[in-house]
């Protein structure tokens, strides 16, 4: 789907002034609006001798829920009854996602999977009975001055918090959060439930697949980009913002309305005697940005923990039933002054997450760290290099460049030409300041940027026709890519002369010059414009990240399924050793396992399995494979078996070894590393003078060949481990790695933290 076709579904959408909201519970697009929400006809007929029919629990637009109780043991049971023949293609589809996703969890705070069967053409899906209804039926039930106690509604927060940020550890996005989706227990344990749309993920979610109820809908789903987990973020802070209210946090009388007021974060705000620190974590939830919304992890941990220890010992306001209106108001004053004195502190304004970018040296027993001078402030998004020069990308749309500009790569206006040009420190780049940028990607002397609307732009050597304008000019400042108008493009992957843009549709876009098949066109060795690919996968199974390396590209589907192009080095794409190239994409068919993440170096790729697994495909001359030895590898792709007790979140090849980094903060390698073998390594490269050696220059590279040696790595090896003592942890200051990015004599460890700013006379 084209950028303007998408355009003018929201607008559709948006239009829709007067739907009435009401009668709207789950939508399954945003241009096809219902006038009324069907119902199926399902017959309360079925004959299920096991089971004792009690009563009706719940009507959807897929079938009813039925209270059973029974007969073996006396349980009370729910069951979904679905009538298949009633539903459509997508309908029935929907329906057995909710099988398969239900038969995946294992939660507390989730409702019990029991178990699924068919009778006749009726699915029913068994699940646990929540006597205490629904999450929405309470608020309902309560008088509008009878608010929540704070202490209940962050104790019912803090329960969906877990819920969620389960799911999102096993990758599955629920998309209908609500209240009318939270279940009570006898016992007031708060349980979610109905997963008939959630989505197990991989990356963002497609905007062809817009569901979910219109008050909870986050910015991102209104304007009809992709989104992630952080839109069930969203949809917890409505449900935190609508116990507090005891009405919807975002509410209008038509859809119109309704989409101002989310893409404006107009929420209705919580009233007086609710303390600040809940009123702030409202806040936080409900970021227009979803970039600043907190994960979900992060509320449990951080957030929701400090609220209780600045709320105190007593219960929380609960606000009077009184009849008279005067007697209440004063009552409430009294109330809330006690409130306010005795039990509540004073929050400050939510932490705000920055990073550093370290560069880290490592070899026998030295370790070195040093913060490159980045803005101390800023949040960096993401970090490009090609080991020569180097991007860093802020969330506030910056870019900032340092290194080889010899080329002009560096975006700062130079002259591009062929001199020795090395800039020493980052510098923000001012000719890109009318974007914002989300992205880069750095290739043998040019850069590639794109932008939060999908515009693509480039800068730098231009010989291989690898800036995407259909010449061979050097540009020293970015230039927008022409061909890509009209198509969103969310990531761009370079490697040495080719590139790979994908656009929010699935589409593959190639150029550049590649004599082993890296654009993936056939028989094309060469194209100086970008060339669509020929479609990978189909249907809902799309391409949903890219990533190159030297003469090959790779493309991961949705499934998890790999598919590549190009050379075959070392047999590293796995298609055997006889393989030489390939042409067109194909599907790497040794890895049979879901694929999460992978990285491709010269002659070795690693894979991320889903489960924090590594496993690994090509040479392993240098140990790179992880096999324990640097012997000849076996064809099949190998398990990483050093690391398969970590949880991996990220994997990084270098040309002779692999560096990954866990969901604890721990940075592994294996492999072969270079470094200084002195006992004083740390002060080694922290000098001035060696420092000024980093131009490109015969004495540097000289420099490089008297210090540098080589050492040999069979089993991973812990390089670097970050922790947040439980003092840190109770202030809300934490810290995490962001990304890794190996260099052939460092790493480039990116670390997002909550720490505060430490202004002392050797920082200023």
């Amino acid at each position: 789907m084209s950028q303007k076709q998408e355009t003018s579904r929201i607008g559709a959408f948006s239009k829709a002034s007067g739907t009435d909201l009401s009668t709207l519970s789950t939508l399954s697009r945003f241009g096809d609006l219902p006038d009324s929400v069907p119902t199926i006809s399902t017959t309360d007929e079925v004959i299920l001798p096991e089971f004792e029919r009690l009563k009706v629990v719940g009507r959807g637009s897929f079938g009813i829920a039925v209270l059973y109780r029974r007969r073996s043991d006396k349980t009370l049971v729910v069951l979904k009854q679905v009538k298949l023949s009633e539903l459509s293609t997508e309908e029935r589809a929907m329906a057995m996602n909710e099988v398969e996703v239900f038969s995946k969890l294992h939660h507390p705070n989730i409702i019990s999977y029991l178990g699924s069967f068919l009778r006749g053409d009726l699915l029913l899906i068994e699940m646990e009975y929540a006597e205490g209804g629904t999450l929405a039926q309470v608020i309902a039930a309560r008088a509008p001055t009878d608010r929540l106690p704070e202490r209940q509604v962050l104790t019912i927060v803090e329960q969906i918090t877990s819920a969620v940020a389960y799911l999102h550890a096993q990758a599955i996005l629920h998309r209908d959060l609500k209240t009318a989706n939270v279940f009570l227990s006898r016992r007031g344990v708060a349980k979610i439930g109905d997963f008939g749309i959630s989505k197990i993920m991989h990356t963002k979610v497609d905007t062809r697949t817009i569901l979910g109820t219109p008050y909870y809908f986050s910015p991102e789903m209104c304007e009809g980009r992709d989104y992630d987990a952080k839109s069930d973020v969203w949809a917890l802070g409505c449900i935190l913002g609508e116990m507090c209210c005891l009405k919807k946090a975002f509410s209008a009388s038509n859809l119109s309305q309704l989409v101002a007021k989310i893409m404006a974060g107009q929420y209705l705000p919580p009233p007086a005697g609710y303390s600040t620190c809940l009123r702030n974590l409202l806040k936080l939830l409900l970021q227009v940005n979803p970039a600043d919304r907190p994960c979900a992890s992060e509320v449990l941990q951080y957030w929701i923990p400090l609220i209780y220890r600045h709320l105190g010992p007593q219960r929380g306001y609960t606000y009077p039933r009184q009849a008279e209106e005067e007697a209440a108001a004063a009552l409430e004053q009294l109330t809330l002054k006690q409130y306010t004195e005795e039990s509540t502190a004073a929050l400050p304004e939510p932490l705000t997450e920055r990073s550093v970018l370290y560069q880290l040296h490592s070899f026998g027993t030295g370790v070195s760290m040093r913060a490159l001078p980045l803005p101390a402030s800023a949040k960096i998004s993401r970090v490009a290099t090609n080991g020569a020069h180097f991007v860093a990308v802020t969330a506030d749309g910056g870019v900032y460049t340092w290194g080889d500009d010899s080329k002009g790569q560096l975006a700062l206006g130079g002259s591009g030409g062929d001199g020795t040009v090395w800039k020493h420190y980052p510098s923000k780049v001012e000719s890109l300041k009318e974007y914002t940028v989300v992205g880069a990607s750095c290739g043998d002397q040019f850069t590639i940027f794109w932008t939060n609307t999908g515009v693509v732009l480039s800068c730098g050597d231009n010989s291989h026709g690898i800036l995407g304008h259909g010449d061979t000019a050097n540009r020293s400042r970015p230039s927008v890519i022409d061909r890509l108008h009209g198509f969103k493009v969310i990531q761009v992957a370079c490697g040495a002369h080719h590139v790979a843009a994908l656009t929010s549709t699935g589409t593959i876009f190639t150029w550049g010059s590649s004599r082993s098949g890296a654009l993936g066109l056939g028989s094309s060795t060469t194209a100086t414009l970008p060339t669509p690919v020929s479609a990978i996968g189909g249907g809902e199974n799309r391409v949903s990240a890219i990533y190159a390396g030297i003469n090959c590209t790779l493309a991961l589907l949705d499934s998890g399924e790999v598919y590549a192009t190009g050379a075959n080095t070392k047999n590293r794409l796995g298609f055997s050793p006889s393989v030489n190239k390939t042409m067109r994409f194909r599907k790497i068919a040794q890895i049979a396992k879901r694929v999460v993440d992978l990285s491709v170096a010269e002659e070795h790729t690693a894979f991320i399995l889903e489960g924090g697994y590594v496993v690994t495909l090509g040479d392993n001359f240098y140990g790179q494979r992880g096999l324990g030895h640097n012997r000849s590898p076996p064809e099949s792709a190998n398990l990483v078996t050093g690391i398969k007790s970590k949880f991996i979140v990220r994997v990084r090849c270098t040309s002779t070894g692999s560096v990954v980094f866990s969901d604890d903060n721990v940075v592994s390698f294996w492999g072969t590393r270079f470094g200084v073998p002195t006992e004083n390594f740390p002060d080694t490269l922290t000098t001035d003078s060696d420092y000024r050696l980093g131009g490109n220059t015969a004495a540097f590279t000289n420099f490089l060949v008297a210090v540098y040696k080589s050492e040999l790595i069979l089993d991973p090896i812990d390089i670097l481990a970050l922790y947040s003592s439980p003092e840190q942890l109770s202030k809300g200051h934490y810290v995490k790695i962001g990304d890794i990015v190996p260099l052939q004599h460092s790493t480039l460890i990116l670390v997002n933290t909550t720490n505060p700013l430490i202004s002392s006379p050797e920082l200023n």
